[in-house]
């Protein structure tokens, strides 16, 4: 992180998300192995080279390397938590590279990353004077200075508009190819501190929060609160999902049994000399019809009992989710993911 306070702190601490929460949309766009053409022709392996930009004293870069990304780069420009870092890391993970840098001045070479990655940075410097918005850009253009054609900036932002910011960093040399801008949810963690935030005063700090019993309570009380109503959300999307798929099945089944109806023109020959048996068949298909009828019915009774349940847990969640409309109280991120290009990226 480009923020101050580190001589105090011990142990980690991540601004909104760790791993678990990102997990998915990284590998989805970086894979730990990533498969390369080598010199001939021949196929083969690689492990992509990461830059972690402002890593303060996270634990991202850890969790990362732990599930394969292990050709890790990290830097920040306080040397009080590289140093803290390198020594928490030199046995577990003496490979990962920790260093003291000004993220707008790297001393990398163009195209040395496969990825640069951004937890907070350019959220940090955005919150402060304008000076340090345009501090922001300059360290946006320099992760795509660092970052090999074709690849990938990731940033973890609370803004959802910074597609123009990071455009504009970059402009005199090339043009981002945004490939995603999704929301991720917030770590419990995060949450916690979030709420914990809108209850403090204009002159009070998170310290004075964490360290005021009457607070803190009345903040866990209201993140359970929170995490029943996301339970309850994920229930009734889960749920509406299977209804969806049954309905898809049994439509499927029902084309397919009445496309196995259609009688060949051998059938119609087989029928027509049964004449004993079409009475047989016939009653069969009409006991067969009443029997539809009342499954019909049934399915109908159920489904309408299924849709009062969901519009009971909706009101449930009316119920207990906060009124507080405060922006601080966020609970999801952006993960953008942008790639230079091929050519004319250098």
């Amino acid at each position: 992180m480009f923020a101050l306070g580190f001589k105090e702190t011990s142990g980690f601490f991540d601004w909104y998300v760790e791993w678990p929460e990102l997990k998915t949309d990284v590998q989805r766009f970086l894979p730990a192995i990533c498969s390369v053409e080598k010199d001939g022709g021949a196929s083969g392996e690689s492990v992509p080279k990461v830059l972690m930009v402002g890593c303060g004293n996270s634990k991202l870069s850890e969790q990362m390397y732990n599930d394969g990304y292990t050709s890790m780069v990290n830097v920040d420009i306080s040397d009080v938590v590289i140093d803290k870092m390198r020594e928490n890391y030199k046995e577990s993970h003496p490979d990962m590279e920790w260093r003291v840098a000004d993220a707008r001045n790297l001393e990398d070479a163009s195209g040395t990353y496969d990825c640069a990655l951004d937890k907070g940075t350019v959220d940090a410097l955005m919150s402060n004077a304008e000076s340090c918005a345009g501090m922001a850009k300059e360290i946006v253009r320099e992760m795509g200075r660092v970052i090999a054609p074709g690849g990938l900036c990731m940033v973890v932002s609370h803004n959802g508009n910074r597609t123009n910011l990071f455009q504009d960093a970059v402009k005199d040399d090339f043009e981002w190819e945004v490939l995603n801008a999704d929301k991720v949810r917030l770590s419990d963690m995060a949450r916690l501190i979030n709420i914990l935030r809108t209850k403090l005063g204009p002159n009070r700090t998170l310290r004075d929060g964490l360290k005021d019993p009457s607070i803190l309570a009345e903040a866990a009380s209201e993140f359970r609160k929170e995490q029943v109503c996301d339970a309850l959300k994920e229930a009734l999307v889960a749920r509406r999902a299977r209804r969806a798929a049954e309905a898809k099945a049994k439509a499927e089944a029902a084309g397919a049994a009445a496309g196995g109806d259609e009688k060949t023109p051998g059938d119609e020959k087989d029928v027509s000399g049964a004449k004993d048996d079409a009475k047989t068949d016939y009653a069969n298909r009409e006991g067969q019809k009443s029997n539809e009828s009342i499954a019909v019915g049934d399915e109908k009774k159920q489904g309408e009992t299924e849709m009062r349940t969901e519009e009971k847990v909706e009101q449930l969640i009316e119920e207990k989710q906060p009124k507080s409309q405060d922006p601080r109280r966020q609970s999801f991120v952006y993960l953008y993911v942008l790639r230079k290009p091929l050519e004319g990226g250098s």
